[in-house]
């Protein structure tokens, strides 16, 4: 890993890099992306995205990249194993590719809509009472215009 890189990766990257693939590398240091797909634990031989129809080669193709990680919900043991599964069964290599990728938009926007997320508490920055002494004056100053 180059220098800078950890601001970008997960710590569960791996592998060589095509020149394309510094390209992304590149343009994720620039806008200060993360890239999400280095961020989960999976065994190396189930990192793969792409399978060449000889079915002997495979490769990690498609990447997520944010800049929102806060709130990532934890995906661990039997939820994952499901997601992975679904996610794998989105990528059909019967279908084209604007099907394949209708299928996996489902299968995320399902994710998304079933995991749980972490509530944080509000963040409250003034008390009650500064808030009623900002409404007093919101309300003098309303009074003292339209006189």
């Amino acid at each position: 890993m180059k220098r800078g890189e950890e601001l970008i990766f997960g710590k569960y990257s791996h592998g060589e890099r095509s020149a394309q693939g510094q390209k992304m590398v590149e343009l994720a240091l620039a806008e200060k992306f993360k890239i999400v797909n280095s961020m989960f634990k999976r065994k190396r031989n189930r990192k793969w995205t792409w399978r060449h129809p000889n079915g002997k080669n495979f490769n990690e193709i498609d990447y997520i990249l944010t800049k929102y990680t806060r709130d990532l919900p934890l995906i661990t043991g039997k939820s994952a194993k499901y997601w992975e599964s679904k996610f794998t069964e989105s990528l059909s290599t019967t279908v084209n590719i604007q099907q394949q990728y209708n299928k996996l938009e489902d299968v995320l926007k399902l994710l998304l809509n079933e995991l749980p997320r972490s509530k944080e508490k509000e963040k409250v920055f003034i008390n009650q009472e500064t808030n009623d002494l900002l409404e007093k004056r919101r309300l003098l100053y309303k009074r003292k215009r339209t006189k």
